[in-house]
């Protein structure tokens, strides 16, 4: 068996040389709302420093703060802390400051006629970042500044202003432009509301109605009324009724309202003790009626006074203290009145009917004469006309003015388009004042025939210093009239003339009219020409003789022999004969 054994070398060893470690201390970091802190923590050996990145959020400022470390001043943006010499653990804390701001705006009241007013703007900002804007849409920025105010024209309406900064919102705020008291808006300006108000009657009685009235322009053009004042004055209308159990001066206030804009109005009315009158109504006349509204009436009262005519009478008007023809009339009884009827007998007017005399296509002259007035004045007389008997003065008529004594001769004239050769009727009236119309008796009349048509002017042959004129005969024509120049050449039945004993070449216009008793107006004219005359005729009647080479004698007769002569030698046929 064998034994071993480990031999160790000796080990050496230099000087004791002593020493101390170094100290490692941890910084914490800690962060509130509004941002961070980065890391969030770091080991750091002693004495030595360290640092953190400290960033807001938008619309805060940092601050950082502990370990002896800088910046401490607040920062808008992402930045480095960083720490003293580290001697001991601490912590580093970051806080943020969030940016805030206030914006008021004030409303406003648009003056009479115009269309807006002037806003006043106030901001401030907290913790600004930069510099703070208030704008308006779209994109008017009315000021700047951290803590400011301005002053911004709003139309009618609303406006909202907007404070930024950095470009975040910090707060906004509306102003409202209204119209002025008593005004309102109209759409395009704030217009003034005017109005006014009445009571009537005035003076008005105890225990009878006075009627309140209002009246207003401007404004919107549309408007509520509502009413107050003394005894109890209520209504919503325009107008409104009371009457009032005692006397005195009352008033009536009434709020008128316009869109927006209401104004008050007042007026007063002065109610009096009750008088009472006497109303006495008579009849008058040769003919018989009723009559109402006599009585006993409050002074101001406003009575009613009617006539009512019997069978076979007719009213003819009020006298006294009522006046005009209408069956019923108003009376103001302010004093006692006194009204008379007057009713007559209905008698018809007499009359005879004149000849017609002067009778053309579209007029006639006739006329009558009034024998009796039937004892009413004569208010209206001339002649009706119609195609059938016994026309009245629904038909067609004429209308005589009466001359002083309304019996008596008149003669009219009637212009009218009547049909031609057409019979009749022809009838005198006469009115009087109560209202009966008597006629004449019944005449006709026969209008003239239509103008003849066809007219033609034809000249004859040569030499003859002839016409011949022909036209289509008109109805119910019994002779003819035919004018040349406008000189009568013709008259008779017949519907043709040979016009006789022209010069040849001359012009003549001819124009015809028809008669049935009456002439129709002439024709359009036809123009002519009378015929020239005929060329010479020229026999050949003796026989050729003493025929040379060059020349012959021959002769012949002329029948037309034509003188020719001039100024200058040799005159021949082209010039003057």
């Amino acid at each position: 068996m064998f034994q071993l054994a480990t031999i160790i070398p000796p080990t050496g060893h230099g000087d004791l040389v002593s020493f101390t470690t170094l100290n490692r201390y941890t910084v914490s970091a800690t962060a509130g709302s509004g941002g961070t802190i980065s890391p969030a923590s770091r080991t750091v050996d002693a004495g030595s420093t360290t640092t953190f990145t400290v960033t807001p959020s938008a619309g805060y400022k940092a601050s950082a703060s502990g370990c002896g470390g800088s910046p401490i001043s607040s920062q808008t943006a992402a930045y480095t802390y960083t720490t003293g010499a580290i001697t001991a653990a601490c912590t580093v804390s970051a806080t943020f400051a969030q940016m805030t701001g206030t914006l008021s705006a004030s409303n406003c009241n648009i003056s009479a006629g115009a269309s807006s007013c002037n806003t006043s703007l106030s901001w401030t900002t907290t913790n600004p970042i930069g510099t703070s804007a208030v704008t308006t849409p779209t994109n008017i920025t009315v000021g700047t500044g951290n803590n400011n105010s301005a002053s911004y024209s709003v139309a009618y309406g609303s406006r909202t202003f907007y404070l930024y900064n950095n470009n975040i919102l910090l707060a906004q705020a509306t102003a409202t432009a209204s119209c002025t008291s008593g005004t309102a808006w109209n759409g395009s300006t704030c217009a003034q509301i005017t109005g006014s108000c009445s009571a009537s009657p005035n003076p008005q009685y105890v225990n009878s109605n006075v009627t309140w009235a209002a009246s207003a322009s401007g404004g919107t053009g549309t408007y509520t009324y509502s009413w107050s004042g003394t005894d109890g004055l209520s209504g919503t209308g325009s107008s409104v009724v009371k009457s009032y159990s005692t006397s005195g001066t009352k008033t009536g206030t009434v709020a008128i309202t316009s869109g927006t804009g209401t104004i008050s109005v007042n007026c007063n009315v002065v109610v009096q003790a009750i008088t009472t009158y006497t109303l006495t109504i008579n009849k008058a006349g040769t003919g018989s009626g009723t009559v109402t509204g006599a009585g006993t009436y409050n002074s101001g009262q406003t009575a009613t006074a009617t006539a009512s005519a019997s069978a076979g009478s007719i009213f003819t008007g009020w006298s006294g203290d009522c006046s005009g023809t209408n069956s019923s009339v108003s009376v103001l009884m302010d004093a006692n009145k006194t009204c008379t009827a007057t009713f007559v007998l209905m008698v018809v007017p007499t009359l005879t009917t004149s000849a017609v005399t002067g009778v053309t296509s579209n007029s006639v002259t006739s006329g009558g004469n009034v024998t009796s007035d039937g004892g009413a004045t004569i208010t209206a007389r001339g002649f009706a006309v119609n195609s059938a008997i016994n026309p009245t003065i629904s038909n067609v008529k004429t209308t005589h003015t009466p001359e002083s004594g309304t019996t008596g001769s008149f003669t009219d004239t009637l212009t009218y388009g009547f049909a031609t050769n057409t019979t009749y009727h022809l009838r005198a009236y006469a009115t009087n004042s109560a209202v009966l119309t008597g006629y004449g008796s019944d005449i006709t009349f026969t209008t003239p025939p239509a103008v003849p048509t066809g007219l033609t002017a034809t000249p004859s042959t040569c030499g003859t210093g002839t016409i011949n004129v022909s036209w289509t005969a008109s109805t119910g024509a019994t002779s003819y009239k035919l004018y040349d120049n406008g000189s009568q050449i013709y008259s008779g039945s017949s519907t043709s003339y040979s016009h006789t004993g022209l010069t040849a070449g001359t012009s003549h216009s001819y124009t015809v009219s028809s008669s049935n008793g009456y002439s129709s107006p002439v024709s359009s004219a036809v123009a002519a020409t009378a015929p020239a005359a005929c060329a010479p005729t020229v026999t050949t009647t003796s026989p050729i003789t003493n025929i040379t080479q060059t020349t012959a004698t021959g002769g012949g007769t002329v029948t037309y022999r034509v003188n020719s002569w001039h100024s200058l030698p040799c005159p021949r046929l082209r010039h003057e004969q």
